[in-house]
């Protein structure tokens, strides 16, 4: 069986033990990581805008 990591929370035993108690195989597909967290963007939005602030001083 092919299924998806979603639903509820702790919902994953609920599919996969049917496999198990069958004996048969089972691959849970799961969404990739994020290459950047929320945070991250964050900083570096607020890092480009520091570094914006002061080109446009200079000038």
């Amino acid at each position: 069986m092919i299924t998806k990591a979603s639903g509820a929370e702790g919902g994953y035993q609920e599919k996969v033990q049917p496999c198990l108690d069958a004996g048969i195989p089972c691959i849970v597909i799961t969404r990739p990581a994020p290459l950047v967290t929320g945070d991250e963007l964050l900083e570096s939005q607020a890092a480009f805008a520091a570094r914006l602030t002061r080109w446009l001083a200079a000038a």
